[in-house]
Formats: structure tokens, C-alpha cells, sequence
């Protein structure tokens, strides 16, 4: 069975769906269907895929695997840009602008931002500028900007694989304000949790503190938004030497083990097991506890979705790190010869980043910078 009818199948069983309920919610024939999920058929055109993936609330998940060509040959259809400047705004933009955030996330998943993110800043330039000039259907405002906010944080999340640091910030400032002018404040709390994991990514945990204890006393921070940002709040206090950091993350992993509540936000969605257990590997080597880090970053790859290439090969540069900072050696480089082909496949500049910092650490020997450049060699 392709990864799409297979995906496919596992959603809809989850869902309780029959093939017919499916067919109905997302105007696709349900015989079709079935002979997608028995592989009789490839895989849909794009428009069937999303509206398979809308149906199912899949966040991007099918409408990726269906793109089975090359991202450059993907990235013509997604850029497409509204060529009349003087149109409004309306209805039909805020469909078609959910249906792209939905195809960029798909696409991350397999392939990283270097690329994407570009096509997320031509969709979202025209889109921006009509916003703040005005020319929209007012009835349709708060979704407008709603729709704007959140593909300025996909995009953001784009330029901060790829690494465009500055890119991303601006574009999160963006999406913040965006979300807050339409009365989004979950949408609002995200944004700001991407700025967070940034200010920690660029290795500014006071920033990081700040930011998730501003979250945490916000009313509207709840559920498992609020376990999330215990979270942001555990890896700022242990990259402070804290180990206060350690009680908190298993708070949070306890509340999130509860799942999605109905009142939880969309947005919390992705805070899988697998993730929980990458940023407590981060923590723990903050802290100087090797061993149980390198277990929990092995156990995050070990449990993380086929599905997400990209992330497979950001988890292992990420193992990298805390093997080299550990003194790891041999470890470190069995782990970099098993990325080569997974770097090939995935352009994510912050990953190779991660790889080059760990390999070029004071004290990290030859043969390790060897197999890091063997590893990016193909990139």
C-alpha cells in the first residue's frame, strides 16, 4: 500500500469514519477512496489530496505525502500569486491561503524550509500588502488577518529551518500582531511559542525564561498551551545550569499525556511524545547528564512518524550535539555515517548547522569532523 492510502486508512479508522463518511466530508468518491487505501489507483492530484487531508484534519500530513515530485517542481504551483494588485481581499483568499499553509507544512515535513520558505514570503507578500492597505471585503477582516497571521508563522517556521534567523523573527513579530488584531489568542500564544524555541535555539535562555513565564501568567496560556510553555520554561532554566528544569518537565509530560482536550488549542497538536522527549534530552545535556540524554534523544528518533523526514534528520543532528558535547566520539560519528543518506534528502540548513557546530567543538577530534563533512557532503 502507497504511504498516502496508508495514512489515509490509519486517519479515517481513528476517526470512526466509514469510506462513504469520508467520500461525503470531503467530495470524493468513497469507491475511489477504497481503491486508494487498496493501492489500485496512485496517489490523488493535489486539490483531492488536500481536500482529503482538510476532511481528516491531518494539518498537512496527507497533502505532503501525496507531493511525491521533486519540492522544486511543487514549489511553481504552491507560488502562484494573485496577479491583479487592485482586488480585494475576500472569501475565496482566506480558503486558498489555508490551503497553501497546509501544502508548505506538508512539503516541511519531507523536505525542511530552504527552500519553502521563499514560497511562503511570495504567497504571503501580496496577501500582506492588501491587508494593510485596506483592500479587503470587511466582513471577512478577522478571518483575513487570521489566515495572514498563521501563514506568517509557517513561513517564520521555514526561514528558522533554513537558518534565516532574522527572516523568521521579523515574520513571527508579524504574525503576533496579526493574530491579536483578529482576536486570535491562541493563535497569538503559538507565534510567541515559536519566538520562544527560537530565542532558545539561538542560545538566549534568560530571553527564552522571560518569554515562557510571561506565557505561563497569561489567562489565556491554558491546558496544554500551558504545558507546552512549562516546557520552553524547563530548557531556559536548565541551559541556566537549573535543575529545577527537571520536576517541570515531568509535569508537563504527565498533563500532556492526557491528550487533546476539546477545549485545547489546534496549535498543541504537534507537541507529540516524540518531541516531549527531544527537548528533555536538550535539558538533561544542558545539565551536564549525558547518558540520560543521549537515551532520551534515541527514544525521540525511535517513536518520531516516518512520515516526518525532516524531522528524523533534525533529531539525529541534534544527538550529534549532545554525543559530542558528552565526549561521545565514536558514538557520535556510527550516528553521522547513518545521517548521509537522510542529508541528502532534507534541505534544513539549521540542521546542517547543528552538525558543523558539533564537529567543529574545541577538543572534538579529526575523525569526527570527517564524518560530519561526509555526512553534508551530499548536500
Amino acid at each position: 500500500m502507497s504511504a498516502f492510502g496508508t495514512n489515509m486508512r490509519e486517519l479515517r479508522q481513528a476517526a470512526g469514519w466509514t469510506l462513504r463518511e469520508l467520500g461525503a466530508r470531503a467530495n470524493v468518491s468513497h469507491s475511489y477512496l477504497g481503491k486508494m487505501e487498496l493501492d489500485q489507483v496512485s496517489d490523488p492530484t493535489a486539490p483531492t489530496a488536500l481536500a482529503i487531508d482538510r476532511a481528516l484534519s491531518a494539518g498537512g500530513r496527507l497533502a505532503g505525502l501525496a507531493c511525491q515530485a521533486p519540492v522544486s517542481d511543487a514549489l511553481d504551483v504552491i507560488g502562484d500569486v494573485d496577479p491583479d494588485p487592485s482586488r480585494p481581499l475576500g472569501e475565496a483568499d482566506v480558503i486558498s491561503m489555508r490551503d497553501r499553509i497546509w501544502q508548505l507544512v506538508g512539503l516541511d515535513r519531507e523536505a525542511g524550509g530552504d527552500e519553502l520558505y521563499r514560497v511562503g514570503l511570495k504567497v504571503l507578500g501580496p496577501a500582506r500588502a492588501k491587508l494593510a492597505a485596506g483592500r479587503y471585503a470587511t466582513q471577512h477582516e478577522a478571518d483575513l488577518r487570521a489566515v495572514v497571521a498563521e501563514l506568517s508563522q509557517v513561513t517564520a517556521w521555514l526561514a528558522y529551518d533554513a537558518d534565516e534567523q532574522s527572516v523568521a523573527r521579523r515574520l513571527l513579530d508579524d504574525g503576533v500582531l496579526g493574530a491579536e488584531l483578529a482576536g486570535e489568542e491562541r493563535l497569538a500564544w503559538f507565534v510567541r511559542d515559536q519566538r520562544c524555541l527560537q530565542s532558545q535555539h539561538l542560545g538566549r535562555p534568560s530571553e527564552a525564561l522571560a518569554m515562557a513565564d510571561r506565557a505561563l501568567a497569561d489567562p489565556h496560556t491554558r491546558g496544554r498551551m500551558a504545558s507546552i510553555s512549562l516546557i520552553r520554561r524547563a530548557r531556559a532554566l536548565a541551559a541556566l545550569g537549573s535543575t529545577e528544569a527537571l520536576p517541570l518537565l515531568d509535569r508537563a509530560r504527565s498533563e500532556l499525556a492526557q491528550g487533546m482536550g476539546s477545549a485545547d488549542s489546534p496549535w498543541t497538536a504537534w507537541m507529540h511524545t516524540p518531541e516531549q522527549d527531544l527537548h528533555a534530552a536538550l535539558a538533561h545535556s544542558a545539565l551536564g547528564l549525558h547518558r540520560q540524554a543521549a537515551d532520551l534523544a534515541i527514544r525521540a528518533i525511535n517513536g518520531l512518524p516516518a512520515a516526518q523526514v525532516r524531522d528524523g534528520a533534525v533529531y539525529r543532528a541534534y544527538l550529534v550535539q549532545i554525543l559530542t558535547v558528552a565526549g561521545a566520539w565514536e558514538d557520535a560519528i556510527e550516528v553521522l555515517a547513518e545521517m548521509r543518506t537522510r542529508c541528502a534528502q532534507v534541505g534544513s540548513t539549521r540542521m546542517a548547522n547543528l552538525v558543523v557546530a558539533s564537529a567543529t567543538r574545541p577538543g572534538t577530534p579529526q575523525p569526527v569532523a570527517e564524518a560530519a563533512r561526509a555526512a553534508l557532503a551530499v548536500r
